[in-house]
C-alpha cells in the first residue's frame, strides 16, 4: 500500500539529476514548522495564504507572502494525507490515516466591517451592554456607532482635550470620556447632551469603569492614583470618595470584576495591584513584567486578573492570592489591549505591530491555546471589545479605523467518518455543498457537507486503493485514480462510473482537472503523466520523461502548463500543448516531493516535501 511504500522510502535519495538544456525554477522560499514529512499542500483562491498537511497529523495555514504559519489545526490522529481548499477559501478539507475526513474554518483575511468617519486616532472604545452600539473617542470628538449599520447615530462634542479613555454604564444609559485636561465628563447617549463632568487631579484620565450599581465610577490616572467617584448630575467639581494608591508610575489601566468588589491596575512601574474597592485596601502587588503593564482584564467570574505588557508577555493571575497562575509564550510587539469574552474563554490580545490574537483562555497549557491571529490593522491596536452574544472581535487602531472581525469557531467543523481504512484523497463540490473523498478501502464517498451524513459510497471504485479524487470545475463529473492503473470518470448525481481512462501500466497517485474541465492529468508510478479526455475517457496525451514516480500533479491558471512532482524529488513543468518538458530540476539531496499546487495567480508553485517543508517556487 501506499502509505507503507512512503514510510519505509523515507530514507532513500533520488540519483536522477536535470538536464543542463532545462532550465530551473526559482526556489522564494520554504515554510517551516512541520516536524515531520509534508504530505499534501494547496492554495486559498486569493494566493495569499497556503495550508498544508503533515506527517506530524497538523493542518497548517501560512501566509504565502511573509511564509510565516497564521493557525494551526490539530484533531488528526493519524498521518494527514490530503488537503483541499473550497472555491471561496473559508474552509479546509483534510483527510487521514485516521480514516477521516475533516473541515475546518480558515480565519477571515479582511474584516467584516470597518468604521472609518474618525478624525484621528481611536484612542478608546466601549460597548453598549446589549453590543448593539459602540462609543468611540478620537481625537476631540466622540461618536456613538450603529454595529448593525456601521453609520454614526450622533457625536458628541463638547470635550476640549483630547479623549483617552471612555465607558458606557452597564445600564446603558451613560457614557463616559476621560481626556487629557482632568475631565471627565458624562453623556446622555440617546440625545448626546453633556450630563454632568468631574474635574480630577490627574492630567490625563487613561482609564474610566463603572460599577455595578450605576452610581459611582472608577477613574486611572496619569497621576498614579486610581480613584472612585460618586456621579454627579451638573457638579464640576467633587471630592473623590476613594483613592487607590501605591504605584509609582502612571496607571495605564484599570479592570474591575463584574461584582465590583476588586479593582486591578495597570502601571507604567511594571506591576499591576488588586484593590478591594470598599475600602481601598492594598491587596496584591502582581510583579513580574519586565515593562509597563499597559493593559489588564479581569473574568466575568471574578477568579483570574490578565496583564499585558510592553515586554510583550501576558500573564494570567489568581485573584484569590495574587499568584502567577501562567505566561503566555514572548509576542512579537509589546502588548496594547487585553479583552474577555462574555464566555469567560475568549481572550483578544491586541499588539503594537497592528495585529491580534485570540487565545482560549480555559486551556491551562498557553502553548497549546492560540486560537486565531488577525493580521494587522495597518496601525497599532489602541483599543479592543467582543461583542456578546456575537463571536465578533472590534478592533480601534492609530489608522483612524474601527475593524470589526469574525471569530472563527475552533477545532473541527464537521468529521466525516465511515470509511474503513486512510483517506488518501478529498476534493469539494464546486459549490462546497459536498466533499468527496477516496480510500484505501477501495471505496469513493459523497458527502453532504451541511448535515455531515453520507450521500453516496461507490464500493470498490478501483480494486484495492482509490488514491486520487477530483473534481470538475462545472461540479458535472468527477474522477478517481487507483491502484488497478486506472482512471475513471463518475456521474456525481447518482454515483455511477461513466467511463475510464486505460493506459498506465502502474498505480495512479494524482489527479487535476484542467482549469476549463477539458481534460484530467493523471500521474503514476509508472513514471508517465497522461492527458485524459473527459467527454470520452480518451487518452490525448502522454508526457514522458519524469525520473521518479510521479506524486503530484497542478495545471497553471490558464491550463498551458502542468507542474509536476516525483517521489525521488524530480520538479517538472510540461508545456500542456507539446507535451515537452519547460524546467526540470531536483530538488535537495535526500528530499522526497509528495504534494503539489499551483498558486492562483499563476506566479508560485508549492512542493509538499520529506523533509517537514515546504518549497516556494516562482514560476516564468
Amino acid at each position: 500500500m501506499r502509505i507503507c511504500l512512503l514510510l519505509v522510502a523515507l530514507g532513500l535519495v533520488g540519483t536522477a539529476e536535470a538536464p543542463a538544456q532545462q532550465p530551473a525554477l526559482n526556489l522564494i522560499g520554504t515554510l517551516d514548522g512541520h516536524t515531520e514529512a509534508v504530505y499534501s499542500v494547496a492554495w486559498t483562491p486569493d494566493s495569499k495564504s497556503i495550508v498544508t498537511g503533515g506527517f506530524d497529523q497538523t493542518v497548517r495555514l501560512w501566509d504565502s507572502a511573509t511564509r510565516k504559519e497564521i493557525r494551526r489545526f490539530d484533531g488528526h490522529t493519524g498521518l494527514v494525507l490530503s488537503v483541499a481548499i473550497d472555491r471561496d477559501g473559508r474552509q479546509i478539507l483534510s483527510g487521514g490515516l485516521d480514516k477521516t475526513a475533516k473541515v475546518w474554518q480558515i480565519p477571515p483575511t479582511t474584516p467584516s466591517k470597518i468604521l472609518a468617519d474618525n478624525p484621528a486616532s481611536v484612542r478608546a472604545i466601549a460597548l453598549k451592554p446589549d453590543g448593539k452600539q459602540l462609543v468611540a473617542g478620537s481625537g476631540k470628538l466622540i461618536k456613538i456607532w450603529d454595529l448593525d449599520t456601521a453609520k454614526v447615530i450622533r457625536d458628541l462634542s463638547g470635550a476640549t482635550e483630547e479623549i483617552e479613555s471612555v465607558a458606557w454604564r452597564l445600564d446603558g444609559n451613560q457614557v463616559a470620556s476621560g481626556d487629557k485636561g482632568k475631565m471627565i465628563r458624562l453623556w446622555d447617549p440617546a440625545s448626546g447632551a453633556e450630563q454632568g463632568t468631574i474635574e480630577t487631579p490627574s492630567d490625563t484620565i487613561l482609564g474610566l469603569a463603572y460599577l455595578p450599581d450605576h452610581q459611582q465610577i472608577v477613574s486611572a490616572g496619569s497621576d498614579g492614583v486610581a480613584r472612585l467617584w460618586k456621579l454627579p448630575a451638573g457638579v464640576t467639581k467633587a471630592e473623590a470618595i476613594r483613592t487607590f494608591a501605591g504605584h509609582k508610575g502612571p496607571i495605564l489601566a484599570i479592570g474591575l470584576d463584574a461584582s465590583g468588589n476588586r479593582l486591578v491596575t495597570g502601571s507604567a512601574d511594571k506591576t499591576a495591584k488588586v484593590f478591594e474597592v470598599s475600602t481601598g485596601k492594598d491587596l496584591f502587588t502582581l510583579e513580574g513584567h519586565g515593562d509597563a503593564v499597559k493593559t489588564v482584564a479581569v473574568t466575568g467570574d471574578g477568579q483570574k486578573a490578565i496583564t499585558g505588557s510592553t515586554d510583550k508577555t501576558v500573564k494570567v493571575w489568581n485573584l484569590a492570592d495574587g499568584k502567577l497562575i501562567m505566561t503566555y509564550p514572548a509576542f512579537p510587539s509589546p502588548i496594547n489591549t487585553l479583552e474577555v469574552g462574555p464566555d469567560g474563554k475568549t481572550l483578544l490580545i491586541g499588539l503594537a505591530d497592528g495585529s491580534a490574537r485570540i487565545f482560549d483562555l480555559s486551556i491551562a497549557d498557553p502553548t497549546k491555546a492560540d486560537r486565531q491571529t488577525i493580521p494587522s490593522q495597518g496601525g497599532p491596536i489602541t483599543c479592543s471589545a467582543i461583542l456578546p452574544g456575537n463571536p465578533t472581535v472590534v478592533l480601534g487602531s492609530e489608522d483612524k479605523t474601527i475593524k470589526l472581525w469574525p471569530v472563527v469557531s475552533p477545532g473541527v467543523l464537521k468529521n466525516l467518518a465511515g470509511h474503513a481504512s486512510q483517506v488518501y484523497s478529498v476534493a469539494w463540490s464546486p459549490d462546497a455543498s459536498k466533499i468527496l473523498t477516496g480510500s484505501a478501502d477501495a471505496s469513493s464517498r459523497l458527502w453532504d457537507l451541511a448535515q455531515g451524513t453520507l450521500i453516496k459510497t461507490m464500493d470498490k471504485a478501483h480494486a484495492n486503493v482509490v488514491y486520487a479524487v477530483a473534481w470538475s470545475p462545472a461540479g458535472d463529473v468527477f474522477a478517481t485514480g487507483g491502484d488497478d492503473k486506472l482512471v475513471k470518470f463518475w456521474n456525481p448525481a447518482d454515483g455511477k462510473e461513466l467511463r475510464k481512462g486505460e493506459g498506465h501500466s502502474a498505480p495512479v497517485y494524482c489527479l487535476a482537472f484542467r482549469p476549463d474541465g477539458g481534460q484530467v492529468a493523471s500521474g503514476s508510478v509508472d513514471k508517465s503523466i497522461r492527458l485524459w479526455n473527459v467527454v470520452d475517457g480518451k487518452q490525448a496525451k502522454k508526457l514522458d520523461g519524469h525520473p521518479d514516480d510521479v506524486y503530484g500533479v497542478a495545471f497553471s491558471p490558464d491550463g498551458k502548463k502542468l507542474a509536476s512532482i516525483g517521489y525521488a524529488g524530480n520538479l517538472l513543468t510540461w508545456d500542456t500543448e507539446s507535451g515537452k518538458p519547460l524546467t526540470k530540476q531536483k530538488l535537495g539531496p535526500g528530499v522526497m516531493g509528495y504534494g503539489i499546487s499551483w498558486s492562483p495567480d499563476g506566479k508560485v508553485v508549492a512542493v509538499a516535501c520529506s523533509d517537514n517543508k515546504v518549497y516556494l517556487f516562482s514560476v516564468p
